[in-house]
């Protein structure tokens, strides 16, 4: 599913990932992100609108916090946490590092594109991301990564996925 943030969304996030890559900076939060062609800025910009974007989609209310931010989920929904990861690449990977731990978050999901315009292509449950075939190195040391083509629809997810947040 594709969609367009509208203008008040835009600046929504604008405000959101600006402020919040102030606020992690500031608490000396390690910046994990890695773009040959992006800021740190452009990236959580982007990411927040992500998120924004996927909330749209799965009819929640997006997290709207400032804290600094070390791990865990962006969204949760109906009790399952989930993780928004971000890139502009349109065959681009669900990436995650490896400080990640099973059980900080049950499910992943892969937004693609870049303010305005987002498209959900998937979701990763956790213990798929986790398993040791996924871990590989694309040029800043290792990390996990699922291809769009092992990522799941909604619909894939088990209802204890969707409505619990525990895993089969």
């Amino acid at each position: 599913m594709t969609l367009t943030l509208n203008l008040a969304e835009q600046r929504l996030a604008t405000f959101l990932g600006t402020m919040r890559h102030r606020v992690n900076r500031q608490a000396q939060v390690v910046d994990q992100q890695h773009s040959p062609t992006l800021t740190g800025l452009e990236v959580d910009i982007d990411g927040v609108g992500a998120e924004i974007a996927l909330a749209r989609i799965l009819n929640v209310y997006p997290d709207l916090t400032l804290e600094p931010r070390r791990g865990g989920g962006d969204l949760t929904v109906a009790g399952v946490t989930i993780d928004v990861k971000t890139t502009r690449y349109p065959h681009g990977r669900l990436v995650a590092t490896l400080y990640k731990q099973p059980g900080d978050v049950a499910v992943y999901a892969l937004m693609v594109g870049q303010m305005p315009h987002y498209t959900l292509k998937g979701f990763c449950t956790a213990d798929h991301l986790f398993a040791m075939q996924h871990i590989i190195n694309l040029g800043h040391g290792p990390l996990r990564a699922v291809e769009q083509t092992d990522l799941l629809t909604l619909a894939d997810l088990t209802p204890a996925q969707r409505t619990d947040g525990s895993r089969p």
